[in-house]
């Protein structure tokens, strides 16, 4: 499992790579400065990814893939929808990653956001078997990386260190960093 999860993160990153400014940031109408805007971020990552891995890679990626009436999920962990899992479909041995995708302006506008989000990763390794978790923080190129960021990431997935991953993506077309 340690394999495939490696291979996944080298188009995972790659992917991020080639995400440009426009998928970051949206303009919006008669608004002087552009906005974050997490789905069309988490879009573009997954076209991006889809195209890398393939048709033939042998786990399926899915985005924001609704568990309800999942009879285990739904039960141990209740209604939460991650942002992207990559798993077989209709196994619980093989669930490789669960990932999280927050702009770093949600972060800092509402700190509670990783929190919650920190949560669900740690719920789905522990109750539905996935075998590892991403939190991707992305950027425009101009909002810089908080160090809280990092003490909050570290401290409430302590018992998992070798399991969940911090990736800072720092800007467009930019080479994302794993942090932890």
């Amino acid at each position: 499992m340690e394999n495939d999860f490696d291979y996944f993160v080298e188009k995972f990153k790659k992917a991020i790579t080639l995400i440009d400014e426009k998928y970051i940031t949206v303009s919006m109408y008669k608004l002087p400065d552009k906005r974050y805007r997490e789905r069309v971020y988490c879009y573009e990552l997954y076209h991006q990814l889809r195209k890398l891995l393939g048709d033939d890679y042998e786990y399926m990626l899915d985005g924001e893939l609704d568990k309800k009436a999942h009879p285990i999920i739904e039960k141990n962990i209740g209604a939460k929808i991650p942002d992207f899992v990559v798993h077989y479909r209709s196994y619980m041995d093989h669930n490789l990653v669960i990932i999280e995708v927050k702009s770093i302006r949600n972060i800092e506008d509402k700190f509670s956001n990783l929190e919650k989000d920190l949560g669900k990763i740690l719920d789905f390794i522990e109750q539905a078997e996935y075998h590892y978790g991403i939190m991707l923080i992305y950027s425009n190129g101009f909002d810089r990386f908080n160090n809280n960021i990092l003490e909050t990431f570290k401290e409430k997935t302590k018992d998992y260190s070798e399991n969940i991953f911090l990736i800072w993506h720092p800007g467009p077309n930019i080479e994302p960093e794993v942090i932890k």
